[in-house]
């Protein structure tokens, strides 16, 4: 018995699979041949008996324990032809591993049927061991397979089709019109003499409904995504240029995106608000842009982070509309005031006068215009520069004509 029971013992290494049913009817015809090869064993205790070395008791007790080997071999010998014929009878397995629903371009209902032969090659040696792999694939191939989809009646076009051969391990893939719609079929069989349905659940209706639930979480933080303009000023620089200045901030709202995602964690979210090639523009009403660069691309801009961007304007305005191109595709726009600032807190100077003519020894006077554009109260001082010394400059009020510097 020791080596029977060491037959059927793990190796040590990691665990294995348990054996199979036709495995185990092999082991125990093993052990029972073990035991009837103690045939040997007996003949030599009936001579030890007759020669009376060996009791009477001892001797049926080794005589009862060989007749009960041979009925237990001859049970597993009648328990593995059993097996054989089973798999005889079914030596193949057709099954529908995948159904597909989609729409086609002319709008009809198109379902893909994926027909897998699962025939398992090992069945066939346990009927004859002795097979060739020539002989295995023959016997497990299936002809003239029939396939239909049904409810009841048949709700596919064509009501039926056919496979003229599937080995083992092929797969085909088989394409109907659906007549009606349905969630459910059950895909019709026919070969051999077998006849089957399987019924099925499309597996797009899953796939559809993940695919809302994930549009709906991306609309979600497409709502909670925001991006704030916090300034904007426009200001003219030294060499009589009008520039703007956007100042651009992430403010999304990372609270109305964890409603939509409760199963993500507030870190990830934050990671996912960020805003990556954030494309900015200026424009006017009328959608042509009106400052250089014509494209401002903000490579990343984190939750919460904010950003100036400056640009030069084409044209005098005092409003504009900042266009943002979002990373998702989505276009925005925010039509704005420009506030006008000096540059370094400088006031603004104009004149409507661009030169003035005059006999020496008289008094010229330029009209000036200052415009203090700073929000602070610093103090300035005017100051002429460039002329001779014989020419006296004065800056006066023209309301009251007194001097002011």
């Amino acid at each position: 018995m020791a080596a029977g029971l060491l037959a059927l013992a793990p190796l040590a290494g990691g665990a294995k699979p348990p054996p199979s049913r036709e495995q185990r009817q092999q082991l125990q015809i093993r052990d029972r041949q073990f035991l009837l090869e103690q045939r040997r064993d007996l003949q030599a205790a009936q001579d030890l008996r007759d020669k009376g070395f060996l009791s009477a008791q001892r001797y049926r007790l080794l005589l009862n324990r060989f007749r009960e080997a041979q009925l237990g071999y001859n049970q597993a010998k009648i328990l593995l032809e059993q097996t054989k014929l089973e798999l005889l009878k079914n030596p193949v397995d057709l099954v529908v591993v995948e159904a597909r629903k989609y729409p086609s371009s002319e709008s009809w209902s198109m379902v893909d049927i994926t027909l897998e032969n699962q025939a398992e090659p090992s069945h066939t040696l346990v009927v004859n061991p002795a097979f060739s792999p020539e002989e295995i694939r023959n016997q497990l191939r299936v002809e003239n397979v029939y396939v239909s989809l049904r409810k009841r009646p048949i709700i596919g076009e064509p009501f039926e089709l056919w496979v003229p051969a599937l080995e083992a391990g092929e797969r085909q893939v088989l394409t109907f019109r659906l007549l009606q719609e349905t969630a459910d079929i059950a895909v019709s069989l026919r070969y051999l003499d077998a006849r089957e349905e399987q019924p099925i659940l499309f597996k797009q209706n899953r796939g559809q409904a993940l695919l809302a639930l994930e549009e709906t979480r991306l609309d979600f933080l497409r709502e909670a995504t925001h991006v704030a303009i916090r300034q904007a000023r426009v200001f003219r620089t030294a060499a009589d240029r009008h520039e703007v200045e956007i100042t651009l901030e992430n403010a999304s709202q990372v609270e109305t995106a964890m409603a939509a995602n409760p199963q993500q964690s507030r870190v990830r979210l934050e990671a996912q608000l960020a805003l990556q090639d954030l494309v900015v523009s200026l424009r006017n009403p009328a959608g042509l842009l009106i400052a250089e660069p014509y494209q401002f691309t903000l490579p990343q801009l984190a939750l919460g982070e904010s950003q100036t961007l400056r640009f030069s304007l084409l044209e005098d305005c005092q409003s504009s509309v900042v266009s943002m191109q979002m990373p998702d595709g989505r276009a925005e726009s925010s039509p704005i005031a420009l506030r006008p600032e000096a540059l370094h807190g400088q006031p603004q100077i104009t004149t409507p006068q661009s030169s003035r003519e005059a006999e020496l020894n008289t008094k010229v006077s330029y009209q000036l215009i200052v415009e203090r554009l700073a929000e602070d109260e610093t103090p300035f001082t005017l100051i002429a520069e460039g002329l001779p010394a014989q020419i006296g400059v004065a800056f006066l009020d023209p309301a009251t004509e007194a001097e002011v510097n």
